[in-house]
Parts: structure tokens; C-alpha cells; sequence
């Protein structure tokens, strides 16, 4: 029975060559980005695992307002911050 399916496929293929070439390249293509999309998922959800306390990983962030209004944001932060996270929050660690 399938040897069958088998040579009615392999007959479509020779029979409709460019229609059966978008076909199977279409399908490379998708399965090539369904990989690299798991792998970077993958990446990103372990980017921290090899800490001990992962869940105590903070990010902090640095906004500038002007006049009320969100002018900047950005994940760098300047000399100053880890004295004034002490400071503010002193369960943070020595």
C-alpha cells in the first residue's frame, strides 16, 4: 500500500517538476526557520540558567523625561547607580 503511494508521488513529481520544486523548496525553507525560531527561543529562555539565584536577576532601566514627557530610554546606566541602589534599597548586599 504505500509502496504505492510511493510511486503515485514519485509519478506527481516527474509529471509537474517546477510546481513539485516551489513545493519542496517552500517546505525547506519553512522547516529552515521553524529551527532556527526554536533555537532562538531556546536561547533566550536560558540566557541566565547558569546563575545560582536566577530569579533574583533584576534588569534596571534608565528613563529621561523632559517637561513630563518620555524623551529616552535606555538599559545603560551611569557610574552612580550602585550607590544609589544601596542607598534606596539596602537589602540589596553589601
Amino acid at each position: 500500500m504505500i509502496r504505492s503511494y510511493l510511486k503515485v508521488a514519485y509519478r506527481h513529481v516527474l509529471s509537474n517538476k517546477f510546481l513539485s520544486l516551489i513545493n519542496i523548496s517552500g517546505l525547506g525553507v519553512g522547516l529552515a526557520a521553524f529551527v532556527l525560531i526554536i533555537q532562538y527561543v531556546g536561547f533566550a529562555i536560558s540566557y541566565d540558567d547558569f546563575h545560582a539565584n536566577k530569579e533574583q536577576i533584576y534588569r534596571v532601566a534608565y528613563k529621561q523625561y523632559r517637561n513630563g514627557e518620555l524623551q529616552n530610554t535606555s538599559a545603560k546606566n551611569f557610574i552612580g547607580i550602585p550607590s544609589l541602589i544601596k542607598e534606596h534599597f539596602p537589602e540589596s548586599g553589601p
